[in-house]
């Protein structure tokens, strides 16, 4: 059974301005959780009350990486658990670190990616009882920052401030901010050091840093143009002041923690005397490590370089009672054993090797606590030691039934014994990649009791491609292709299987009614729910017409309450070739009806790259308009006038005769290639609401075509959505996810299925009775919006000396006559308009090439072959008419 969350939004119902947002009635969203499924494990913490905290993040539904916080007893019984989902994007949110202070309260510090690249900090703090008693961004929501995420750092004080630096960026621009935050969640101090981390080209400085109630310790390595070649420098920052102290290191020791000083294991703390202790690891890959100890003023105190005897794998360090440092690490002789040992080293004040001890165990993780020293082994047990490594306790783990585990933290809390860490497994048969990663915490005493927590998230999905929208009459149909697993992103990159779902909604609720799996070469639409090929119309007084298309859709049918009243050939272009890979028929584009219940179909010959529109009424007379522009949107309005939008983006308004009554040219606004895949449209009020592909805006133009200011914005992406109409709704079928690529393991979607409410009559008012230019006509039906004050004007809203006769925009192709048809060679033309004229005639041939142009009453095809021709008449009021003959 799938998950299925069902979202109520209360719909906006004030005046929509712009830049207002849409939120969706209700909305679910469907995937395979099992293509990933990753909960992972950042800390591990005990409080004052030897509970323990698991905190991590977890995989979530649409909401992609969220942060987990789990709090159990010392008995590994759950207490509660909280999941936190940033609303900033993507919603990518990762632990940066947690804090438990001295009221027990717990502190969260956190990151959340608002796209692909970018993120930002957030800080919360929770009691211990699990309430949240503030979150603090470290930026403004509304304008979000890029932070840098390895500049990081915080430390809290024995007053319960915590102190954090960051970096911040801007475009190219980099500051460094230090602030405190009081128990409160209030900012208590902020400032800037920026240059202190810039180099002279402009790029960050490598760095370690310990921060100390308040004042930031800071130690930085760049480039010089003298000998030595790098310079490492000591700073001690705080609100009020900062120092900066040289410690001018020789070639040798620049040369040794120069390499290896990025690397994340070089660490520097701060001993019991105020001295800074920096570990690094040989730049000779593990060739033991060395050491240098910094006095406050800059100096140094002493240097210590590797041993290169031994390869050495630093663990933990920290200080006993006596400020003596104590190194664990894995160790073995050079070239001479596969087999490790664990080495306890310890140094004096003034470094000098005072101990060193080494016993037959590998630790997979240790850590030096109080007067302990934790080791976990591979033989899956815990043991702890004083610091002159004697065994103090043992405590053997049951066997972890896991792929793989990788190791959190080690706890000692009375007798008992803690592992905690994430598994790795592979969740989907016939895979090897590691799909499934749990959070998992083992409990353990000295007489081998165990007990263990595991955390098994929600997962994720990857869904392939967006189908099909079908709105039925009780019931929303969606399409789409789902993996049935992860990627092997590891070898030779092979895909997942996949399949291709159907899922049937109920109306009301987008509750699933039907969720089965079909051919992945079906399509919702071609395959089990063809469009409809009959346009209905019912009258005021209840009278039903409909209009159908035959399955080839070569002609058009008139039924009067389900009596047939006429039928007529299409005459739609058919390519002589026959092409089947790349069609130059006529197709049928869009069939549309308007209140009149005249019919409209809208063509296109591809390869000839042009439109046509039919405009059928109930009375069987045709008028027939050729475009001058590709031509992929139709739409009629209220008042029957007729929306169209071309290829470049202009929109032009017809009345229901097809005369042109505007024309907006191509703005900034449009793409300037429209298809019918780049938009979506809706007429309401003698208006369209309009989308292009990939803008969540839903721009209005009035019934002249003219781009209004207001707009709105729904809470959808829109650039990989199919969607639908059903009455007042807007039915949206979109994935989320697609565009994240934060690493080949987290490429990931999900379907959302979105239902809008679009009665807009709350919105925007229905302007069609006002006058807005005095004449006496009404907006909705005024064809010339700015008649002049006193002016004579006719039914339209136009100056009578400036319109035609009624007779001349209700031209039928009846109006031209053609003799002889067939003819062999000789055409006579005749036409009874009475106040228009022919400008020209293009005739064509069946493949669409110009044959000829005349302005005379006789046309001569007498050197022409026997065959199909069409001939196009260019009138004066601008409408095109297209006879078809035959020469034989």
């Amino acid at each position: 059974m799938k998950r299925i969350t069902t979202l109520f939004f209360l719909f906006f119902s004030c005046l929509i301005i712009s830049q207002t947002k849409v939120l969706p009635e209700k909305e679910i969203t469907y995937g395979n959780n099992s293509h990933t499924n990753r909960d992972y494990l950042r800390r591990t913490l005990k409080d004052k009350k030897d509970n323990i905290y698991l905190i991590g993040t977890t995989e979530n539904d649409f909401t992609f990486n969220d942060l987990k916080i789990i709090k159990l007893d010392k008995n590994l019984n759950l207490l509660w658990e909280k999941e936190k989902s940033h609303d900033l994007g993507i919603s990518f949110d990762l632990i940066l670190n947690a804090k438990i202070d001295s009221q027990n309260n717990l502190i969260v510090e956190s990151s959340s990616g608002y796209d692909s690249q970018n993120q930002t900090f957030i800080i919360l703090k929770y009691n211990e009882n699990g309430d949240l008693l503030w979150e603090k961004p470290l930026a403004d929501l509304t304008n979000v920052k890029s932070h840098v995420y390895h500049t990081y750092n915080s430390s809290l004080d024995q007053f319960g401030n915590l102190h954090i630096k960051y970096q911040e960026k801007e475009g190219e621009e980099s500051v460094f901010k230090f602030i405190s935050i009081s128990p409160e969640g209030n900012i208590i101090n902020e400032f800037n050091q920026t240059e202190l981390f810039i180099n002279s080209s402009g790029n960050v400085k490598r760095f370690k840093e310990v921060i100390d109630n308040g004042t930031y310790n800071i130690l930085t390595v760049e480039n010089t143009d003298s000998t030595p070649s790098k310079k490492f420098t000591l700073h001690i920052v705080n609100n009020n002041t900062r120092q900066s102290f040289d410690l001018n290191l020789d070639a040798t020791a620049t040369s040794y923690f120069n390499t290896p000083f990025g690397e994340s294991w070089t660490i520097m703390k701060k001993d019991n005397s105020g001295n800074f202790v920096l570990i690094a690891p040989s730049y000779d890959l593990y060739k033991d490590y060395g050491i240098m100890n910094i006095n406050s003023d800059g100096s140094i105190k002493y240097l210590i370089y590797p041993d290169e005897t031994y390869d050495k794998y630093p663990l933990d360090f920290g200080f006993d009672n006596d400020n003596n440092l104590i190194i664990v690490s894995n160790n073995r002789l050079s070239n001479t054993s596969d087999q490790l040992k664990f080495t306890l080293q310890k140094y004096n004040p003034d470094g000098n090797l005072i101990f060193e001890k080494s016993i037959s165990k590998t630790a997979n993780i240790s850590k030096i606590e109080n007067s302990k020293i934790l080791l976990y082994d591979y033989s899956n047990e815990i043991l702890s030691y004083d610091f002159n490594l004697n065994l103090l306790e043992s405590a053997q783990l049951s066997s972890i039934n896991t792929y793989s585990f990788s190791s959190n933290e080690i706890l000692n809390i009375g007798s008992n014994y803690y592992l905690s860490g994430h598994t790795n497994d592979v969740n989907f048969n016939g895979s090897d990649y590691l799909s499934e990663q749990d959070i998992l915490i083992k409990k353990s005493d000295q007489s081998g009791t165990n007990n263990s927590y595991r955390f098994n998230g929600k997962g994720t999905s990857k869904i392939l491609v967006l189908r099909d929208v079908v709105v039925e009459t009780d019931s929303y149909k969606f399409s789409f292709t789902e993996k049935l697993g992860p990627e092997n992103h590891l070898k030779g990159s092979a895909s997942a299987p996949h399949q291709q779902r159907f899922l049937t909604l109920n109306k009301d609720d987008l509750s699933i009614t039907e969720d089965k799996i079909v051919p992945l070469n079906d399509f919702l639409i071609t395959t089990y729910y063809p469009k409809n090929l009959t346009t209905e119309y019912i009258t005021e007084d209840n009278i039903k017409y409909e209009y159908v298309l035959n399955e080839e859709k070569t002609n058009l049918t008139l039924f009067k309450n389900e009596v047939q009243q006429w039928t007529r050939d299409l005459n739609l272009y058919i390519d002589p070739n026959g092409d089947e890979v790349i069609s130059d028929n006529e197709l049928i584009l869009e069939c549309k009806i308007n209140k009149n219940g005249d019919f409209y179909i809208l063509t296109y010959i591809y390869g000839l790259q042009k439109s046509s529109l039919y405009q059928f009424s109930l009375t069987n007379d045709l008028i027939k308009k050729e475009f001058e522009e590709p031509t992929f949107v139709i739409e009629p309005l209220s008042n029957n006038w007729l929306f169209t939008l071309n290829k470049i983006g202009t929109r032009i308004i017809y009345s229901n005769r097809l005369t042109e009554i505007n024309k907006s040219p191509f703005s900034s606004y449009q793409y300037p290639n429209v298809t019918s895949s780049t938009f979506f449209i809706k007429e309401k009020y003698n208006q369209i609401l309009f989308n292009r592909h990939g803008d969540n805006r839903i721009s209005i133009f009035n019934q002249y075509g003219d781009l209004q200011d207001k707009y709105f914005e729904l809470e959808a992406n829109l650039e990989n959505s199919n969607n639908e109409y059903d009455n007042e709704y807007l039915i949206l079928l979109e994935d989320v996810g697609r565009s994240i690529y934060l690493s080949p393991e987290y490429a990931w979607n999900r379907a959302v299925i979105k239902k809008f409410n679009m009665n807009l009559s709350n919105t925007f008012q229905d302007l069609s009775e006002l006058d807005d230019d005095n004449d006496g006509v009404k907006n909705g039906i005024d064809e010339c919006r700015e008649t002049p004050n006193g002016e004579d004007v006719d039914d339209y809203g136009c100056s009578k000396n400036q319109t035609l006769n009624s007779d001349e925009f209700n031209l039928k192709d009846s109006y031209i006559e053609i003799f002889p048809n067939p003819t062999n060679g000789i055409l006579n033309i005749r036409h009874n308009f009475k106040n228009t004229n022919i400008l020209k005639v293009t005739i064509f041939d069946q493949i669409g090439r110009k044959i000829l142009s005349s302005n005379n009453s006789e046309i001569n095809l007498s050197n022409q072959s026997n065959g199909i021709y069409y001939l196009s008449f260019y009138l004066d009021n601008y409408q095109t008419i297209t006879k078809r003959i035959i020469k034989k």
